[in-house]
């Protein structure tokens, strides 16, 4: 919980959209069935919700060597303002300070 994720990245060309993707890697020790991140930049911040797990617990994403990779869309026919150097912050929002089972975040950002 203390933790922040921090992603730098640079946008070249500022005409096309942009998909931006977060991922969150866990194996199968994660005890919750979804997760709350608060994410943001100099200029915005945001809380999300996302499910992990279906209603039967079934785990949800990617499932290979061990883990659960799950994407999170975070902006789709996103435009930036201007090209330049970005940043972006994550921190989990959840009632415990460590979460178990939680292996990796990630950022990735695509031309549309």
């Amino acid at each position: 919980m203390d933790s922040v994720m921090h992603f730098d990245y640079t946008i070249a060309d500022k005409q096309p959209a942009y998909r931006m993707l977060i991922y969150v890697r866990h194996t199968e020790c994660y005890p919750y069935q979804n997760m709350w991140l608060f994410v943001g930049d100099s200029l915005h911040r945001d809380t999300i919700e996302f499910y992990l797990a279906d209603d039967r617990g079934q785990w949800l994403g990617d499932k290979h060597h061990g883990f659960i990779e799950m994407p999170v869309l975070l902006e789709d026919n996103y435009h930036f303002a201007d090209t330049g150097s970005y940043y972006l912050d994550i921190t989990h929002g959840m009632r415990d300070t460590l979460l178990r089972g939680v292996t990796d975040i990630g950022l990735e950002i695509l031309k549309q």
